[in-house]
């Protein structure tokens, strides 16, 4: 199954993909050191999507319409990668939620805040 999914890669994207075995040969026998790997993986591709957002800083929406869009600017992936860590074992429980929510978000700007250039 694996060569008929690496053939139908290859022949729609030709010279566009790239399919490499490094990811797999540099796999760590030490269960600490690959969830390692995999986190600075993971960090890597969150904040290359962070570095690569458009913010604008040069104008800003009236006060009364500041917190609307609040999430718009957000990465859908540091969204998911909290929301996994922060409402995880909280979703059923409705009436805690938008607490942590308002925490989520607190923390991703001040991961955006640090990260961006």
């Amino acid at each position: 199954m694996k060569k008929t999914i690496k053939r139908r890669l290859i022949d729609r994207f030709h010279d566009d993909i790239v399919i490499s075995k490094n990811w797999y040969n540099q796999r760590c026998n030490n269960k600490e050191e690959e969830e390692f790997r995999i986190l600075k993986a993971a960090s890597e591709i969150i904040r290359r999507h962070i570095r690569t957002q458009v913010y604008d800083n040069k104008n800003y929406p009236p006060s009364d319409k500041m917190l609307e869009d609040v999430d718009g600017s957000i990465s859908k992936l540091l969204k998911f990668l909290l929301s996994e860590i922060i409402l995880k074992d909280k979703k059923n429980k409705a009436e805690i939620i938008p607490n942590y929510e308002k925490k989520r978000k607190s923390i991703e700007h001040a991961i955006i805040s640090a990260v961006r250039p």
